[in-house]
């Protein structure tokens, strides 16, 4: 006997499934399942239109002539500037500050400048990473050495009489 024989179709079978599925399913799962679809859908469409109009904005308000002000509103600056220019200068102003051993600001008791601070420490994080992960293979080498002595040795002296 087949389903053809009982006059039940495929259609008829997917109906009632899909009818005893919303009847155990709570319609407010269905709904919150239908807002996040749509939701995560929007996002994708419009999170690229909304990331362009942000970085024109952005673009234009840092190359946009700007003239800095002190707490009074006088200009601090006889000519506009802009606020790209104004983050390049604080950078190497930054980086030309004198600094103490430990970076940070300082006067009589400076080692240099913060880049070449900087340049230094990255400088001795670099070599002494490569010395430590040569000093181990050293070692490792070295040890094995050791190892195959003592048991050569072991054996010439100790087991052959």
């Amino acid at each position: 006997m087949n389903f053809n024989d009982l006059n039940i179709t495929k259609d008829d079978i997917l109906d009632k499934i899909v009818e005893k599925l919303l009847d155990e399913l709570d319609a407010g799962s269905i709904q919150a399942a239908i807002k996040q679809a749509i939701t995560r859908e929007m996002v994708a469409k419009v999170q690229p239109l909304i990331d362009s109009v942000l970085a024109e904005s952005i673009g234009d308000l840092i190359d946009k002539p700007y003239t800095p002000v002190n707490e009074w509103g006088e200009p601090t600056r006889q000519q506009p500037t802009t606020l790209r220019a104004m983050v390049q200068d604080r950078s190497l102003a930054y980086l030309d500050e004198k600094v103490d051993k430990n970076g940070k600001k300082a006067g009589y008791d400076s080692v240099g400048t913060r880049a070449e601070w900087l340049a230094a420490n990255a400088a001795e994080k670099i070599v002494d990473r490569e010395c430590k992960a040569e000093l181990a293979k050293l070692v490792a080498t070295a040890k094995a050495g050791i190892q195959r002595r003592v048991a050569t040795f072991i054996t010439e002296t100790v087991l052959k009489p």
